[in-house]
């Protein structure tokens, strides 16, 4: 994982010489690039898990959206009020679809592994490529 790596080559800066922090920096990058070429590691669309739960979720947020129309189409509350529930509704929608994306990740999925390594991205970009946008 990236943190302990990083914790590592902290260590080494620490307590080695420069030849041999550099040394020892090659090889891990060598021993790196030979396992990443082994691993048979990919990544394809299908990694990318949308929750069966989503459908639901969003169609309950829209509901409520429908009913905060209605309440403003009859008056009932302003358009400030209006955008503010907007901006609530949608933005536990969105929260709620990452809860349930992130409880359905498998621990063995390509791109899992990659956000949870740090190695890159993160899971709000995986949230909007698979919970809110796909």
């Amino acid at each position: 994982d990236k943190k302990r790596l990083g914790a590592l080559v902290n260590d080494l800066a620490e307590t080695q010489t420069k030849v041999q922090v550099a040394a020892t920096l090659d090889a891990l990058k060598e021993l790196g690039f030979y396992w990443a070429t082994r691993s048979g590691v990919t990544i394809a669309i299908s990694d990318v898990v949308t929750p069966s739960a989503k459908a639901g979720l969003l169609k309950a947020a829209e509901a409520r959206d429908d009913k905060l129309q209605q309440q403003y189409d009859k008056g009932l509350i302003t358009d400030s009020e209006r955008r503010q529930e907007l901006i609530d509704i949608w933005t536990a929608a969105t929260d709620d679809v990452a809860a349930a994306m992130n409880e359905n990740f498998p621990k063995n999925n390509t791109v899992f592994m990659m956000v949870d390594s740090g190695a890159r991205g993160n899971m709000n970009q995986i949230r909007q490529i698979a919970g809110m946008r796909g």
